[in-house]
């Protein structure tokens, strides 16, 4: 500890071989510390507790540059400093069961776990990042290259009031697959519980929980910028906070595959939004999407400036808002709605002028308004319309 540049509780290198049971490693102090720097090793590691903490720059409980590392329970932090890492790997390969991981500074960013090119599989436990102007739960960083990540069962967590508060940040061609558990984002301008971002990277989840809240603009889900998503059940909340909460995003030339899911926007002081689409392609099979509550609009699907999507069998409500609630809000989309309920108090859609086929659905509301919507079979009110919209 405290010395000048970098500080290390254990240093493996060329090839080395360890296997720790319980105990703590600790590095405390100088530029940067590594509570265990495994370079190009092997490490096994059973019910330890790992600390980097007190370095001006950088702080990474455990970094894994190139070797391999197999944690089971345990903790392992990073605290304080510009940068806090719980766990940092670097080209490595690693399994963790059941550990407890934590970064946490009030500079510039905070990770509890970061993957860059590398191949991380976690079952159980925990992963928190803390108050950091950009706060992130779990990192997935491919680079253009490849980073591979598997979450079952984890607790995720981003908590901050900084800038940028992300539970699941997946980005640059990066794999993540996510196995039931939580996902959560808390505070700062943009709280996004699970973000997957950039032109070849893939999202796959399996009866998760997501939830954003507090922050000003907040999602469940935002999958952007060229991702590929695909969702099977789970939860999608974004709540409270600032100016817009939506449930799950798809947007930027991105593709979203969403069936059975439930997600709502609520309590944001104007827009709540259950799925919002821009400019991409989305297919929604079975589930709920609501808005509630706000005073701009509340919007159960809200979907604008092109790309395509479909909605088979799902409802789609708005409620609660003092301006307008809208079951369907479009313009420029082509949009097919099937074997579904849309349901606004105001309106049940208002399409501007996309091109929006209803049919076999339920609509309820006082209208529906739009020159570019078309219905076949659809109910409102108590009558049947065959081919033509209420």
């Amino acid at each position: 500890e405290y010395g000048s540049d970098y500080n290390y509780g254990l240093h493996l290198t060329m090839g080395a071989m360890a296997t720790v049971h319980g105990g703590a490693f600790t590095a405390r102090g100088g530029a940067s510390t590594r509570g265990i720097l495994n370079n190009g090793s092997a490490l096994e590691m059973l019910g330890a507790t790992v600390l980097g903490e007190g370095a001006t720059d950088q702080n990474l409980g455990l970094g894994l540059t190139g070797g391999t590392a197999w944690l089971r329970g345990g903790t392992v932090s990073g605290l304080e400093g510009m940068e806090a890492q719980g766990i940092s790997v670097n080209n490595g390969t690693l399994r963790a069961q059941e550990t407890n991981v934590l970064g946490d500074t009030t500079a510039t960013s905070s990770f509890g776990l970061y993957n860059y090119r590398g191949t991380v599989t976690l079952v159980g436990g925990a992963v928190t990042a803390r108050g950091a102007t950009t706060t992130t739960g779990i990192g997935n960083d491919a680079d253009a290259a490849t980073a591979t990540l598997s979450v079952q069962e984890v607790a995720v967590l981003a908590d901050s009031d900084g800038d940028e508060t992300y539970g699941l940040w997946n980005q640059e061609g990066g794999e993540a697959t996510l196995y039931g558990g939580s996902f959560g984002a808390r505070g700062g301008q943009d709280a996004v519980a699970v973000l997957n971002q950039g032109t070849g990277s893939s999202l796959e989840s399996l009866e998760i929980s997501a939830l954003g809240e507090g922050g000003n603009s907040v999602a469940g889900i935002s999958n952007r910028g060229g991702a590929t998503a695909l969702v099977h059940g789970g939860s999608y909340v974004a709540r409270g906070g600032g100016s817009s909460c939506n449930g799950l995003v798809n947007r930027d030339d991105s593709t979203l595959e969403a069936q059975n899911v439930t997600s709502l926007g609520e309590g944001c002081s104007a827009w709540n939004k259950g799925l919002f689409h821009y400019d991409a392609s989305t297919t929604v099979r079975s589930g709920e999407f609501a808005g509630r509550g706000g005073s701009s609009g509340a919007v159960g699907i809200d979907a604008w400036a092109g790309g395509t999507l479909e909605a088979w069998g799902v409802t789609a409500r708005a409620e609660g808002n003092s301006y307008q609630n809208l079951g369907l809000f479009t313009n420029l989309t082509e949009i097919t709605v099937a074997s579904s309920v849309l349901e606004g108090v105001e309106k049940w859609a208002y399409t501007g002028s996309s091109a929006v086929e209803i049919i076999h659905s339920h609509l309820i509301g006082i209208e529906g308004v739009g020159a570019g919507l078309s219905c076949v079979a659809v109910t409102w009110d108590g009558s049947f319309y065959e081919s033509s919209c209420p």
